[in-house]
């Protein structure tokens, strides 16, 4: 799933995908015209990533 299709539909922010993609956690995806292409795996940890926004962590810690 492209980055516009992980916004849309699991609604997580811009400023997370590129921190994620910043952090090259995308291992398992392929970029596809030069954009990264989520899987499951990225999905998930996207979901664990929010939830420590949620909490109060930031990517400092």
């Amino acid at each position: 799933m492209p980055r516009d299709g992980v916004r849309s539909c699991c609604q997580i922010p811009q400023k997370i995908l590129q921190e994620y993609e910043g952090w090259q956690l995308c291992k398992n995806g392929e970029k596809v015209e030069g954009k990264w292409q989520y899987d499951d795996q990225d999905l998930e940890y996207l979901s664990m990533i929010l939830t420590l926004y949620d909490v109060c962590f930031s990517s400092d810690r």
